[in-house]
């Protein structure tokens, strides 16, 4: 498996786009489209999913161009995001922003719960805050875990547009206890790179829990 990451959009959202043998695999699906489809083409490979960490605007509003031209790729989400994925509140969290709209939305294909797995081989892990339906995707085999906004390189992911602080803290609390290797490297949704042992040592959130 390799991981392409493509930061994209007003609000340089990374996406990630994730080979395999049978096709690729995107994480979170920022605007504008025609960038996500360029990099996917110009691998040879078709898109088989498309795996959202939250169903916030800057992370979905690609979803409409991606489905156009790969109708078969599946849209999974969590449950309780799962209403993030409709026109008017997209819109008017983009609006919010000066974004431009989305002329459609797709609903999800898949919804996922906590300890579900990827066809690529990551396992969900629920972690509401900044969103009640916030996901990460871990690979303890490949020491890989995509957090979306809930852990960036020295910092969290905000709360005030739907989430809950006291569910973040509980969701980095569960973060710090399943991965525990130091050397699990993590991609962010918006961001540099880091490892959960870098984020242990420098990051005021996960080293208030200690």
């Amino acid at each position: 498996m390799q991981i392409r990451t493509v930061p994209n959009g007003p609000l340089a959202t990374n996406s990630y786009i994730l080979t395999t043998d049978d096709g690729a695999y995107l994480i979170d699906a920022p605007s504008p489209s025609s960038a996500l489809i360029q990099e996917i083409e110009a691998l040879g490979l078709p898109l088989l999913g498309i795996w959202l960490t939250h169903g916030h605007f800057d992370h979905v509003m690609a979803l409409s161009g991606l489905k156009e031209k790969w109708p078969e790729a599946e849209i999974a989400i969590a449950t309780a995001d799962a209403g993030l994925l409709d026109k008017q509140v997209c819109n008017s969290y983009a609006a919010a922003f000066g974004l431009a709209p989305a002329d459609q939305m797709p609903g999800p294909d898949r919804l996922v719960s906590d300890r579900d797995m990827t066809p690529f081989g990551f396992t969900v892990i629920s972690t509401p805050g900044h969103t009640p339906g916030s996901i990460c995707l871990y690979s303890s085999a490949d020491r890989i875990l995509f957090t979306g906004d809930t852990l960036f390189e020295s910092g969290v992911g905000r709360t005030d547009l739907g989430g809950n602080w006291h569910d973040l803290m509980v969701s980095l609390k569960k973060l710090d206890s399943l991965v525990a290797e130091d050397d699990v490297r993590i991609f962010p949704g918006h961001g540099g790179f880091s490892t959960m042992g870098r984020e242990r040592t420098s990051n005021p959130y996960l080293r208030h829990l200690g």
